[in-house]
């Protein structure tokens, strides 16, 4: 993912910060937040959906849209909403892991 990762985060950051409220992050083994205007993105291995998904669900209003950049590898996770999910999937892509009916796209065919 780390390939594409830097084109996921370019297009957000041409997002209207004044219309939108971003949280951006990044996650392996563990949720890192990020700075959207900056370079500067830490990436592993093992990526824990679920983990995104409990962080999501402890604030007082679950987001209306999560994008999520992955190649589908990872831990289980039946979000709360999964009509709301955006999951981008990288070419090498699995959707096993996401439990429920997410939208998927494939990050290839909707970058431009």
């Amino acid at each position: 993912c780390h390939s594409v990762s830097k084109k996921f985060f370019a297009a957000a950051k041409s997002i209207p910060t004044d219309k939108f409220i971003i949280d951006a992050y990044a996650f392996d083994t563990e949720l890192v937040k990020l700075d959207i205007k900056s370079d500067n993105m830490p990436y592993g291995g093992g990526t824990s959906f679920h983990q995104l998904e409990a962080n999501l669900a402890k604030r007082k209003r679950y987001p209306s849209a999560v994008f999520v950049l992955t190649d589908g590898y990872g831990t289980d996770v039946k979000p709360k909403y999964p009509e709301r999910w955006h999951v981008f999937l990288t070419p090498e892509n699995s959707k096993r892991n996401f439990l429920g009916k997410v939208n998927f796209h494939m990050f290839e065919e909707v970058y431009v």
